[in-house]
């Protein structure tokens, strides 16, 4: 099977999109210390949000291919035109590559092969570290979505949540294909309730009043009545 076989690519983009998402998913659960059995997702949820994760490497892995495939366009041609004007200009390019160390013969059928076999191990070594790199981004990514969740939750500006048939309500942590976490503010405990059906609700922190607001800025400030009449 080659590395341009189109079945072996679309199983490759399938798995990152899927490895992406669940290493976003990682860290945002284990910053919480949720159960992700319980917590489980499917398979088309996992690929979408690995879509959206990645919408920035899906534009930019393209762009920089077609960037690449230009820059070595222009100098292909740009040096059959330079070689297009005589013998002399030959010798030129041919005596710049010996002072560089450049090869100025062809290879032989073996060493084509055997140079494309490196090439090959080299690519498929690169983009695995490439990969790795970007699944422990995604997974600091989640993590410092959970972080930024907790701190909503501590300036009581969140989304609660409130299980069907409960009269508890919740902060809205995470939902999976089947179940739900919520966090009791208060207690700091963490319950998992079935997801067939909830209501939600944005909290928004109650704003001072301007006369607040200006008491609590000059506290030592006094304020100053009328003469009373005589």
């Amino acid at each position: 099977m080659k590395l341009t076989d189109s079945a072996l690519i679309l199983a490759g983009i399938t798995a990152s999109l899927y490895c992406a998402s669940t290493a976003y998913n990682h860290g945002y659960i284990g910053a919480f210390t949720l159960d992700s059995d319980v917590l489980d997702r499917n398979f088309h949820q996992s690929i979408y949000h690995g879509m959206i994760l990645s919408l920035k490497l899906i534009i930019s892995i393209p762009l920089a291919w077609a960037g690449v495939i230009y820059v070595h366009s222009l100098y292909v041609m740009t040096l059959s035109s330079y070689l297009g004007k005589g013998f002399a200009y030959g010798r030129k390019v041919v005596n710049l590559k010996k002072k560089i160390r450049s090869p100025t013969k062809k290879n032989s059928p073996v060493e084509k092969v055997h140079w494309r076999r490196i090439r090959h191990h080299f690519l498929v070594v690169f983009v695995l570290f490439i990969f790795l790199l970007c699944l422990r981004e995604f997974e600091k990514q989640g993590r410092a979505s959970a972080d930024k969740v907790l701190a909503h939750i501590n300036a009581d500006n969140y989304t609660t949540v409130k299980p069907k048939d409960s009269p508890e309500t919740y902060a809205y942590l995470y939902c999976g294909s089947r179940n739900c976490a919520g966090l009791k503010p208060d207690t700091k405990e963490i319950f998992y309730f079935p997801q067939v059906g909830h209501s939600t609700i944005k909290r928004i922190p109650e704003k001072q009043s301007t006369d607040t607001q200006d008491a609590t800025k000059n506290p030592t400030q006094k304020r100053e009545f009328p003469d009373a009449p005589p």
